[in-house]
């Protein structure tokens, strides 16, 4: 079993139906099955451990999820802030 050495961690409010607390966690493995697997990232929702989901990571898997996910939240965003904008003008 990999030894997990949290580095970050946002907790937020479950939006699901359950209304769960939830958190993001990141950080260093220690001892992974692969060598490159050196990062996590854990998705937990409290109360329902069996939806927990934890995925080992090279940096450069990382570096690819953190560049997928900030194009789609700027594609998210870009058209409510023209529109925010616009409004107050």
């Amino acid at each position: 079993m990999a030894d997990l050495e949290e580095m970050c961690r946002q907790d937020y409010a479950g939006r699901d139906k359950y209304k769960q607390p939830a958190s993001f966690s990141a950080g260093l493995v220690k001892g992974a099955q692969y060598p490159g697997d050196c990062l996590y990232l854990k998705l937990e929702k409290q109360g329902r451990p069996d939806e927990d989901v934890l995925i080992y990571l090279t940096p450069d898997e990382v570096a690819a999820i953190a560049w997928v996910l900030m194009g789609t939240l700027e594609s998210f965003l870009r058209p409510r802030r023209e529109q925010f904008a616009k409004e107050r003008k």
